[in-house]
C-alpha cells in the first residue's frame, strides 16, 4: 500500500493566515447554507424567489444557483480552486444584487 500524499493526509492543514481562514469560513457559511436552503425551501429560497423576480426557466436556474453555491462554498472553504470558485460566486452575488435592487428601484 502506498503512502497518502500530503494533501490527502492533512486536508484541513493550511499555511494561510488566520484572516484568510476566517473569510473562507464566513463565505462557506453563507453560500453553503443558502445553497442547501435552495433545495430544502424551494418556495422561499428556490424557484419561488426567482418567480418573484420574473426569471425564466425557474427550475433550471434555481438548481444551478443552489448547486453552484454549495460546490463553490465548499471549494473556497477547502482552499482548492479558490480563484475558479470565486468567479461563479461573484456572478451569483452580482445577480442577486441586481435582481433585488432593480425590483426596488423599478417600483
Amino acid at each position: 500500500m502506498t503512502q497518502p500524499s500530503t494533501w490527502q493526509a492533512m486536508p484541513t492543514a493550511t499555511s494561510a493566515p488566520a484572516a484568510t481562514v476566517s473569510i473562507r469560513l464566513y463565505i462557506r457559511a453563507v453560500f453553503y447554507s443558502e445553497g442547501i436552503l435552495t433545495f430544502l425551501r424551494p418556495d422561499a429560497q428556490g424557484t419561488g424567489r426567482f418567480a418573484k423576480a420574473c426569471i425564466p426557466a425557474l427550475g433550471f436556474i434555481a438548481a444551478l444557483d443552489g448547486f453552484s453555491e454549495i460546490v463553490c462554498g465548499l471549494l473556497i472553504l477547502a482552499g482548492r480552486l479558490t480563484r475558479l470558485a470565486a468567479v461563479p460566486t461573484i456572478v451569483d452575488m452580482a445577480g442577486a444584487l441586481l435582481i433585488t435592487k432593480l425590483r426596488i428601484l423599478g417600483g
